[in-house]
C-alpha cells in the first residue's frame, strides 16, 4: 500500500493562506506518490486522492493513515492516529486567539515539525515537556514553501514589484505598516498590487492605478504573477521577525523566479542572506521607501546579478526547504518516532475495566470493545455490566470478542430495566449498578482499574498513558487525561472540540457535583476496600464520583496532559436515567466522608465549609422535606409569571442538565450547554398570541480573550437566536417561532455559551474551579397580543438605523442598530409589528445590505416567512437593492405582521491572514422596510430563486 497521511484543513469554508499552503502540500505529495486525505477539525473527510478512496462526510478512521499533519494551532488532534503540529505560527498569534485555548489544542498532538525557528521550536518543546511528552530531537523539518517546478527568472530592466494584501485604512481599520510606501510606489508606477476587490462592501484598492485584481487561492497563480512582475517585495511583520518565522512570500518569490527585496528576518540570516536585497524597516516608512527604490534601480540596472541571486536562492530552497523532501522524510521517520514515543510515554500494565452499559445498541457496544482491543501496551480484563435482557439477547457472544489488548470479557447481567412476567403483572424495582460493581471490583487482580460508561470514547494510548504517569508518580492515587468532546448541534450536525489538556475542576471532585467523564480516570486498586460496600449498595451510576473523591483524599492526581478521552455527549444526553436521583446519590457519597478530616480540611481551604455538604442551608441541592420531581418530567409553568432559578426558586425544577448547584440569586451553567425543560398549559396556546421566553441572565467576559459572552439558543432542536449576554443581570428575549414548530406545549431550551472559564482573581489564582459561562436568575414565558407591538404606517419605508422608526419592529436576532442599518445576529431574525391599515394588494419592500460568502464568493440568499406563510427565497444584490415581494394572503387579521428572515450564511470577518477583525456573525443587515399597496409600486416585484 502507498503511504498516506491526513491533512487537517482548519477553515474549509475559507480560501486563505492556510488553504494555499494545503494546495501546495497536496501537489508535493502527489509528486512523491504519497496519498492524502483532507479532513476538517471534526475529523470529517473533505477530499482524498483517488487511490485513498475515502467517502466525503464520513469520519476518518485513524487506522487508515500513517499520521496526521496539522498546519495551524486551531486544528487539534481529533483522530486516533499519530499527529504532527507544524511550528509555523508566531507565538503572539496564540495570544490573539486565546493563549490557553491555543496551547491546549497544540498539546493534543504527539509530535512537532520545525521550520528552523529557534524561538518557535523552544516554545513548542517547552509546551510538550510541560505535559511530559517532549519529542525527540532533531525535530522533522518542513517549510510552507512551494512544490516543484520553480520558474525560470525573467528579470529585466523593466521589472516591477509584486505586492499582495489588503489596504486596511480603506475599511476603517488602523493604517497598515507599509501604507505610505505603497502609495509612493503606486505613484511612481513601480508596483503590481493584488488583493481582494471588496472587503465588507468596500473596494480597498480603489484609486490605486497599480491594482491588478484578485488572485485565486490555488497554490500556483501567485507564483506566475510574481514571475511576470520580476521582483517580489517580502516585508516581514514584527511577530514573524520576533519568532524567526518566514512568511509565505519569500518562498513564493523564489519559486516564482523573482528577485527578492526583503526586510531582515532570522530565516534570511540563516539561509538566504546572499540571495536577497535587504532593506531596513526600523527607521520609518520614508526611509524604507527610499531603500526599496534604491533596490529596484539596482535590480533594473543589473538584471544578470539579480538573476544570479535568484538562482542561488532557488538552489538553497531545494537544498534546505524542498517540500517534496520534507514529505518523504516524514514518511520515512514516522515509524521510528512512533516507536520512540510509545516506549517513552506509554506503560505496560494489566488493568481491570468495568464497562457499565445502559440501553445502548449491540453495534455501539462493539465499537467500544474495538476501542478497548486497540489499547496499546496494556492487558485488559473487561467486565460488562448490562441489563439482563440485553445479556440474554447478545451477551452470550460478547466474551468471544476478546481480542487485541482484551484478555477476557465477563458479562454481569443486572435487572436495569425489569419487565413484568405477565401482561398486566407487577414490575419489580430496577437493580442498582453499585452492588454488582462492588463484587466485580473485589475480584479484580490488577494494579489499576477503570470505570467506563457508554459515552466514554478512548484513543488507543489512553490507558497506557494513564498507567505511565501513575508509574512515574507512586504517590498519586489516580490519573486523568485531557478531554475531547463529540457533540451534536440543534440541527443534528456533529462536531468535536477540545475541552482541555488538563483536569482543573478539583473542587467539583471535593463537592461531588462534577460531570460524569468516568472513563477519563484510572485508579489504583488499593482504593478498593470492604468499607465502601455499604455506600456502593446505594449507588446507581455515580460510583465514579465516589472513587474520584476517595482517590483525591488518598493522594495527588497524576495528569497526562494528553487528550486521549472523547466524551460523546450525544450518548450522554440520550442515555437512560438511573433508578436513584443523581443528587441523592451524591449526597450519600458526602455522607460517607462526613467526619473525614482530610475532606473537611480540603473543603474549608480558603473559606468556610459549604453549607450543602450537610444537605441543608440555602445552597443545598437537596431539600429532604420535599419530593424531587423526576428529571424526565417536564415542569409545567404558567404564562406571564417570572420563575426564579435561584436556590429554592420555582424555576429550579426546569433546569434539567448542565447547571451547577443553585445559589442565592441565580444558577450557573457549568457545562458545554445548559438545558432547560418545561411545558405550558395546552389551554394557554392561542393561535392569535405571540410567545416569548424571557431569561434574566448575565454572562462572564472571557478572561483570556476579553470578548463579551455570547450564547446560542436552541428550542426543541432549532436554533432560534445568537445573542450577546450582558455582564450584569438583564433580560434576554427569545421569540418562539410557533408557526414553524406546530404550536408545541413541551419545550427543551438549550443555552450554548461561546466560552466557559474558571474564575481567577487579579493575580491569576483560581478562586472558583468551575468553568462558568452564564448565570440564569429567572425564566418566564410571556404571552403577548398584537396590540402591544409597534404600530407602523402602511405606504412608507421605515429606516432601521440608530434613530429609525423601524428599529422598534426588530424583535429578535439582531445586533444593536448602527449608523446606517442593523445587522442580523447570525442566520435567523424576526420582525414584529402592526400595520395601521392593511393594503388591498400588499407588497413588502425591504432593502438589505449583505456579505457574500468569504470562501465561496456566492451572494447571500434570504428566505422570508410572514405569519407562517413562506414568501420565497431571494438573492440579495450588491450594492443593496430594494426587494419587492407580494404578500397575497399572508397578512394577518388586524394588521399583525410576524416576519421571519433566514439567510444562507453569516460569518465572522477575517483579514487575509485569517485574523479576526470583527467576531460577530455577520451576513445581512436591514436598511429599511415597509408595506405598500401594489398600485403604489409600479416596478415589477422581485424574482424568487429556484
Amino acid at each position: 500500500m502507498r503511504p498516506a497521511f491526513a491533512l487537517l484543513h482548519t477553515w474549509p469554508d475559507l480560501k486563505n493562506a492556510e488553504y494555499e499552503v494545503l494546495q501546495r502540500i497536496l501537489k508535493a505529495a502527489d509528486h512523491c506518490d504519497v496519498d492524502v486525505v483532507v479532513i476538517d477539525n471534526n475529523a470529517r473527510i473533505l477530499w482524498s486522492t483517488s487511490q485513498f478512496k475515502a467517502i466525503p462526510g464520513e469520519t476518518l478512521d485513524g487506522k487508515d493513515v500513517d499520521f496526521l499533519l496539522s498546519l495551524h494551532f486551531e486544528s487539534p488532534r481529533m483522530v486516533d492516529a499519530y499527529s504532527y503540529y507544524t511550528l509555523w505560527q508566531p507565538i503572539s498569534f496564540y495570544m490573539d486567539f486565546g493563549y490557553q485555548k491555543s496551547i491546549d489544542k497544540i498539546c493534543t498532538h504527539n509530535d512537532l515539525i520545525s521550520c528552523a525557528s529557534d524561538i518557535a521550536d523552544a516554545h513548542g518543546l517547552n509546551l510538550m515537556a510541560g505535559v511530559g511528552r517532549r519529542p525527540a530531537e532533531p525535530l522533522p523539518r518542513m517549510f510552507h514553501t512551494l512544490p516543484e517546478p520553480y520558474l525560470e527568472p525573467r528579470i529585466t530592466k523593466d521589472a516591477r514589484l509584486f505586492y499582495i494584501g489588503i489596504n486596511w485604512e480603506r475599511i476603517g481599520r488602523p493604517k497598515g505598516r507599509f501604507h505610505d510606501v505603497l502609495i509612493g510606489l503606486d505613484k511612481k508606477d513601480l508596483v503590481d498590487i493584488y488583493g481582494p476587490e471588496s472587503v465588507l462592501g468596500v473596494a480597498p484598492w480603489e484609486g490605486f492605478d497599480s491594482y491588478q485584481g484578485e488572485l485565486p487561492f490555488d497554490g500556483e497563480s501567485v507564483k506566475y504573477a510574481i514571475n511576470r512582475s520580476g521582483i517580489c517585495l517580502v516585508l516581514s511583520s514584527l511577530p514573524h521577525k520576533t519568532t524567526g518565522i518566514m512568511s509565505n512570500r519569500l518562498f513564493e518569490g523564489l519559486a516564482g523566479g523573482a528577485a527578492i527585496i526583503a526586510t531582515p528576518n532570522p530565516i534570511i540570516d540563516k539561509f538566504f542572506r546572499d540571495a536577497v536585497y535587504l532593506v531596513d524597516d526600523s527607521r520609518g516608512e520614508q526611509h524604507l521607501g527610499q531603500q526599496i527604490l534604491d533596490a529596484v534601480w539596482k535590480i533594473r540596472s543589473d538584471p544578470d546579478e539579480a538573476r544570479r541571486r535568484t538562482l542561488e536562492g532557488q538552489r538553497i530552497l531545494r537544498e534546505h526547504c524542498r517540500l517534496e523532501d520534507s514529505i518523504l522524510q516524514l514518511v520515512a521517520e514516522t515509524p521510528k518516532r512512533i516507536a520512540r514515543h510509545e516506549a517513552s510515554f506509554l506503560a505496560e500494565a494489566p488493568i481491570g475495566v468495568c464497562l457499565i452499559w445502559r440501553g445502548g445498541s449491540a453495534e455501539a457496544l462493539g465499537k467500544r470493545l474495538e476501542e478497548l482491543a486497540a489499547q496499546k501496551r496494556v492487558t485488559l480484563d473487561v467486565h460488562l455490566l448490562c441489563d439482563a435482557d440485553f445479556a440474554a439477547r447478545g451477551g452470550k457472544t460478547v466474551p468471544g470478542l476478546a481480542t487485541g489488548s482484551i484478555a477476557t470479557i465477563t458479562v454481569h447481567p443486572i435487572a436495569l430495566f425489569p419487565k413484568a412476567e405477565t401482561f398486566d403483572g407487577i414490575v419489580q424495582p430496577a437493580e442498582r449498578t453499585g452492588p454488582q460493581l462492588a463484587a466485580v471490583l473485589r475480584a479484580i487482580d490488577a494494579p489499576y482499574f477503570a470505570i467506563l460508561n457508554e459515552e466514554d470514547g478512548l484513543f488507543s494510548e489512553h490507558f497506557a498513558s494513564l498507567a505511565k504517569v501513575l508509574e512515574t508518580d507512586p504517590s498519586a492515587a489516580f490519573a486523568c487525561s485531557g478531554m475531547l468532546v463529540d457533540q451534536e448541534d440543534a440541527i443534528g450536525l456533529r462536531s468535536r472540540r477540545v475541552e482541555g489538556s488538563d483536569f482543573t475542576a478539583m473542587r467539583s471532585i471535593l463537592l461531588v457535583n462534577g460531570e460524569s467523564q468516568a472513563g477519563r480516570f484510572l485508579y489504583r486498586s488499593s482504593l478498593i476496600d470492604d468499607g465502601s460496600a455499604d455506600l456502593l449498595n446505594l449507588l446507581d451510576g455515580e460510583e465514579h464520583s465516589y472513587f474520584r473523591l476517595a482517590a483525591c483524599l488518598a493522594g495527588p492526581l497524576a495528569q497526562t496532559g494528553y487528550s486521549t478521552y472523547l466524551l460523546d455527549q450525544t450518548i450522554l444526553s440520550n442515555g437512560q436515567r438511573p433508578s436513584e436521583t443523581i443528587e441523592f446519590q451524591r449526597q450519600y457519597i458526602r455522607d460517607r466522608f462526613k467526619r473525614d478530616a482530610r475532606w473537611l480540611a480540603r473543603l474549608a481551604a480558603g473559606g468556610d465549609l459549604p453549607q450543602f455538604v450537610y444537605a441543608y442551608g440555602p445552597g443545598s441541592p437537596i431539600s429532604w422535606s420535599e419530593q424531587v420531581a423526576p428529571a424526565q418530567a417536564h415542569q409545567r409553568i404558567p404564562a406571564n409569571q417570572s420563575l426564579p432559578t435561584k436556590a429554592g426558586g420555582r424555576g429550579v425544577p426546569c433546569l434539567a442538565a448542565g447547571f451547577s448547584a443553585p445559589e442565592a440569586d441565580y444558577t450557573w451553567v457549568c457545562a458545554e450547554r445548559g438545558i432547560v425543560e418545561f411545558s405550558i398549559q395546552p389551554d394557554d396556546v392561542s393561535a392569535d398570541a405571540n410567545y416569548d421566553i424571557l431569561l434574566t441572565m448575565f454572562g462572564r467576559r472571557s478572561f483570556e480573550a476579553g470578548r463579551e459572552q455570547h450564547c446560542t439558543f436552541a428550542l426543541n432542536g432549532k436554533i432560534i437566536a445568537y445573542q450577546r449576554i450582558p455582564e450584569t443581570p438583564g433580560v434576554v428575549r427569545l421569540a418562539v417561532p410557533m408557526q414553524q414548530m406546530g404550536r408545541p406545549v413541551r419545550f427543551r431550551l438549550e443555552l450554548i455559551p461561546d466560552h466557559a472559564e474558571q474564575v481567577c482573581n487579579a493575580e491569576g489564582r483560581v478562586i472558583d474551579a468551575r468553568r462558568l459561562s452564564v448565570a440564569l436568575a429567572s425564566i418566564e414565558v410571556r404571552q403577548e397580543i398584537g396590540a402591544k407591538l409597534p404600530v407602523l404606517g402602511a405606504g412608507a419605508l421605515h429606516p432601521c438605523h440608530e434613530k429609525g422608526a423601524g428599529v422598534d419592529a426588530l424583535f429578535s436576532g439582531f445586533y444593536p442598530p448602527e449608523g446606517d442599518f442593523t445587522w442580523m445576529a447570525g442566520c435567523q431574525a424576526a420582525l414584529r409589528f402592526v400595520l395601521d391599515a392593511v393594503p388591498t394588494r400588499p407588497v413588502l419592500r425591504i432593502r438589505m445590505e449583505s456579505r457574500p460568502g468569504f470562501e465561496s464568493k456566492q451572494p447571500l440568499e434570504a428566505m422570508f416567512v410572514l405569519n407562517g406563510t413562506k414568501l420565497g427565497t431571494y438573492r440579495l444584490a450588491e450594492p443593496a437593492e430594494l426587494l419587492k415581494i407580494r404578500l397575497s394572503d399572508a397578512c394577518g387579521s388586524g394588521g399583525l405582521m410576524r416576519l421571519n428572515i433566514e439567510i444562507s450564511h453569516a460569518e465572522a470577518v477575517y483579514d487575509a491572514s485569517h485574523q479576526i477583525i470583527d467576531n460577530r456573525l455577520l451576513g445581512a443587515a436591514i436598511v429599511e422596510f415597509g408595506i405598500f399597496n401594489e398600485d403604489e409600486d409600479s416596478d415589477d416585484v422581485s424574482e424568487i430563486l429556484g
